[in-house]
This record gives structure tokens, sequence and C-alpha cells, in this order.
């Protein structure tokens, strides 16, 4: 116990991990689990990020698959998935700088549901307001696309709204 001390700073601590991986090397066996361990570490860092990938790319593709379906969202546009949140491309691939209501809406609501198809989890539809601002077709291919990817909702409707959801063309109360 007398020859461990506290390390206080960076530097002792990387001097004493030199230390460690020398007195490693000195002896052939441990030499050898040192090379495995660290062969190991590397193999499932790549095997890692591989998943990590496949998992981006199936979560975007799903993603862009739901939100074709669903209308008013201002036209076609493809979405990519990165750190800072959905970024928008037109047809011609030229990112948007904006995008309507309806359009960010879909795409959040997308990909909560691909969020949930690849975790093979339900999550809940939680909105309050769901169709203000949308004319009766547009409401109509909401409910129809965007509501049957939610195995549960709570929804909070004025009864204004209500009553617009049930004279849509295929709206479900």
């Amino acid at each position: 116990a007398t020859r461990f001390q506290k390390c206080s700073n960076l530097f002792s601590l990387k001097k004493v991990r030199r230390e460690i991986n020398r007195k490693l090397s000195d002896t052939k066996p441990l030499q050898q689990l040192n090379l495995g361990t660290d062969t190991m570490k590397s193999v499932v860092s790549q095997a890692l990020e591989v998943v990590m990938d496949g998992t981006h790319r199936s979560l975007e593709e799903e993603t862009q698959e739901i939100f074709d379906r669903i209308p008013g969202k201002g036209g076609d546009k493809t979405i990519k998935l990165e750190e800072s949140g959905f970024k928008f491309y037109d047809d011609l691939d030229s990112e948007q700088s904006g995008i309507n209501m309806g359009g960010m809406l879909s795409a959040a609501y997308s990909f909560v549901s691909s969020m949930s198809k690849l975790g093979s989890v339900q999550i809940p539809l939680v909105c309050d307001s769901p169709v203000t601002g949308m004319d009766p077709m547009t409401i109509g291919g909401y409910v129809q696309e965007v509501w049957p990817l939610f195995d549960q909702m709570i929804i909070f409707t004025t009864p204004g709204e209500r009553r617009n959801i049930e004279d849509a063309p295929d709206g479900k109360a």
C-alpha cells in the first residue's frame, strides 16, 4: 500500500500507464494478453461503428419512406439526419434553408415512428392542436397517414378542430 500514490494530474496518470505497459511488455504471457486485449478492443470498435452506420442508414431510409407518404409538407423533399437535426434537400439535391411547419412536423412524426419501429417499442403520439391551420384535404391525408403510425395517441383538440377532423375526407375521430 505504501508504494501506491494518488494521481493528482493527467501527467502522473500517463506516467503510471506507461510504467504498466512497460511491465506488460517485459513478460511474454502478459505481452500476448495485452496484444489480444488491444486487438479485441479494435475489432469491437470497428464492429460497433459498422452497426451504428447501418442503424443510422436504416433510420434515415425508414424516416424518408414514411415522410414521402404524408401530405402537406410543401412538395418532395429528401431528409438527412445529421448531428444538428434534420436537413432538407430538394429534387436537385440542394439544401433547403427552411421548410414549412407541416413539413417539419411530418419529419418529426416520421422520425419518431421510425425510431419506435427500429427499437421495437411503442411510442405514443402526444400532440396539442394537431391540425390547426390545415385545409380539409391535408387534414384527411394527415389523419390517414400519420395517425396509423402510432399504436397509442393522446390528442388535445378544440371542438372546431374535432369537427374539421370528422368532416375531412377519410377523417377518423
